[in-house]
């Protein structure tokens, strides 16, 4: 672990623990943090890209967030995500298009 950062653990490590801690880690294989918590949108207007290191939709586009990490980008008509981006750091976490959209539009 870089010592001038805290860097959450990857999916990859937690994974080789073999079981959830509930202690809602960012990257939780096992859907324990999303269940909990839930994502956060933001449109891409409102927020704050000078870190985002990942491709992103740049107009009429939301930021999907999990704990404030930003975890994907999408587009969206009245009732569907059109377009969807998952940041690599989120791969493995179950996170995909039709979850992002049972939280945005319920």
């Amino acid at each position: 672990m870089d010592t001038d950062e805290f860097k959450p653990m990857s999916v990859a490590d937690l994974k080789k623990r073999g079981h959830c801690c509930r202690s809602t880690c960012v990257h939780c294989p096992y859907g324990y943090t999303l269940k909990q918590l839930g994502l956060k949108f933001t449109k891409i207007e409102d927020f704050d890209t000078t870190g985002l290191k990942e491709e992103y939709f740049e107009t009429d586009s939301h930021i999907a967030t999990l704990k404030g990490y930003p975890v994907a980008s999408f587009k969206v008509n009245h009732i569907i995500i059109t377009d969807f981006i998952l940041f690599k750091d989120f791969e493995g976490q179950g996170i995909t298009k039709e979850v992002v959209e049972s939280y945005f539009f319920y």
